[in-house]
């Protein structure tokens, strides 16, 4: 958290970071119910409902409605949380790159070096889970 400056961008932008969390959802899958928001956090539906709600209130996030059955619906990603999220991003590498650039240029790349693998281990065991 500190070396993204979470708490900061949350702060500035008035939103928690469980919000947060489901917009960067929304923008890797396109499109998620309420059920498989709240799997994918362990959060109950019943806490989800309410998150949802404000974020379709702040104008980041839509409902739609898939296939034929009507009762089916989806939440998607508006442009407004697109942009939002663009935003989000930018000062999340700002902060990093904060960070890095207080450290030795050798320790830098080890740390650019280990976050790789890291990421590269994540995405393998998401890719065997799914």
């Amino acid at each position: 958290k500190d070396m993204l400056g979470l708490d900061q961008i949350r702060q500035r932008h008035r939103i928690p970071l469980s919000h947060m969390q489901v917009l960067f959802m929304l923008e890797r899958s396109g499109e998620a119910s309420v059920t498989e928001i709240s799997k994918r956090f362990g959060i109950a539906k019943s806490n989800i409902t309410p998150m949802v709600k404000r974020l379709i209130s702040q104008g980041y996030v839509d409902r739609l409605r898939t296939g034929r059955d009507l009762r089916v619906v989806n939440i998607i990603l508006r442009p407004e949380g697109k942009e939002k999220l663009r935003v989000i991003k930018q000062e999340m590498r700002a902060y990093f790159q904060q960070w890095l650039d207080q450290l030795e240029p050798d320790i830098q790349d080890e740390v650019v070096k280990d976050l790789t693998s890291l990421m590269s281990a994540l995405l393998a065991y998401k890719k065997s889970t799914v």
